[in-house]
């Protein structure tokens, strides 16, 4: 029998009757996706229990649900106050998934340091206590936070004794877990070989589980390494996950899935659609608080309106992603987004130009001489027409350029 079974039978045998048959039923709405319906039977539930431990237990099944329906930010306030409620029924086992459980929650929100703060203290009190699951749980999510800071030295060691430890208690879903994580270094590294093999591995494992979000994420992750080189067999994989997500109902799993989709659609040259499931990748993740996930897909919005020469609207994006990526000190990727915002500013060389205003300038015919240049920006316009040269807009005419008189028809 497992941790969390054991837990479960604890739990249950602490429940008045009719209690008992609302946190089966809670377990059933769980392993359905029936997130919201599980949420309602573990508040009522949570409500009615006086003791700490039980209720510690109660409340971190409470969390871990949440987290699974996307209300991120209610699952961090119940993670902490599971965290309470175990440290002082001194149920250290349950502490540790409190523990562990905020961290998933930093590492979604972006924090790598606090989500390494909460699973290192989760470590200790595992390896205290000799907690062989804890121990197990801890040191995965600390190398899953050092493979999200790209530090995949240190993430391959603290996975590999993670796996170590999930195969000797036999615990699947760890090493699922594990082997999705481990791949993720390997794609890093762009050895697309190995992390294929550990991909797989975890596939089977969530299959063998039924556990559906977990196949999604592998699908999603077989697209990854098949984007370079086969857009259209990653296209395929993308929205098998896409699927699968919708059916159960996993917003981050769908704004996931959304962005990649994008991605090959901006690869094929098809701004409409990329733009259509960027657009999609954004707001799904801003209604369970992905910010990374959120900013990222603003970002691509961006670099659709540049390769539209939409420049206005792509900076406005880029803007917009570069304050996201810093509120959750993703200082890289923010830099990049500014990077982009120079880069376009430079092109429209704004800086000590002339704008042209709406109106007609007589010729047909445009000569630029050395030195002269023009830079149409953002709603400006340039049009050769039998009468003449139509400027309107923002367009910039600097040094040497004539417009030459029209010749006249016979």
């Amino acid at each position: 029998m497992g941790k969390r079974d054991r837990q479960y039978k604890q739990i249950l045998k602490y429940l008045e009757k009719e209690d008992k048959q609302a946190f089966k039923d809670a377990l059933t709405d769980i392993k359905a996706y029936r997130y919201e319906d599980a949420i309602s039977k573990l508040r009522d539930i949570v409500d009615r229990i006086y003791e700490s431990a039980e209720r510690s237990q109660v409340v971190v099944l409470l969390a871990e649900t949440m987290f699974k329906a996307g209300e991120t930010g209610e699952a961090r306030h119940h993670y902490r106050q599971a965290a309470y409620l175990a440290e002082q029924a001194n149920a250290t086992d349950t502490l540790i998934d409190a523990l562990c459980g905020q961290g998933e929650v930093f590492r979604i929100l972006g924090q790598p340091d606090k989500a390494l703060e909460v699973f290192n203290q989760a470590l200790e009190h595992a390896r205290g206590s000799k907690d062989q699951d804890g121990e197990a749980e801890a040191l995965a999510g600390i190398g899953s936070t050092y493979q999200d800071t790209e530090d995949l030295d240190e993430a391959e060691m603290y996975l590999r004794d993670a796996l170590e430890i999930a195969k000797r208690i036999n615990d699947k879903e760890r090493q699922a877990y594990i082997h999705a994580n481990w791949g993720n270094v390997c794609t890093d590294r762009e050895d697309n070989y190995e992390a294929l093999e550990h991909y797989e591995k975890a596939f089977k494992l969530y299959e063998r589980l039924d556990d559906k979000e977990g196949m999604a994420w592998m699908l999603g992750n077989f697209g990854n390494v098949f984007n370079d080189d086969d857009e259209d067999k990653a296209l395929g994989f993308y929205q098998q996950a896409l699927a699968i997500n919708t059916e159960i109902g996993n917003l981050k799993g769908q704004a996931r899935d959304c962005n990649n989709i994008g991605n090959i659609f901006r690869a094929k040259d098809d701004t409409e659609r990329a733009m259509e499931y960027y657009k999609k990748c954004a707001e799904l993740a801003h209604q369970v608080s992905a910010f990374e996930t959120e900013a990222i897909g603003i970002y691509n919005q961006g670099t659709v309106h540049t390769d539209r020469e939409q420049y206005a609207e792509a900076i406005a994006c880029y803007e917009k992603a570069a304050e996201m990526f810093k509120e959750i000190s993703a200082d890289e990727k923010a830099e990049i987004c500014e990077a982009n915002i120079r880069e376009i500013k430079e092109l429209l060389g704004k800086s000590g130009s002339k704008k042209g205003k709406k109106g007609k300038a007589q010729g047909s015919e445009i000569t630029i001489g050395s030195g002269g240049g023009i830079t149409i920006g953002p709603g400006g316009s340039i049009e050769i027409t039998p009468d003449g040269v139509e400027i309107e807009g923002d367009v910039t005419i600097e040094g040497d350029v004539e417009f030459g008189e029209a010749d006249e028809e016979e």
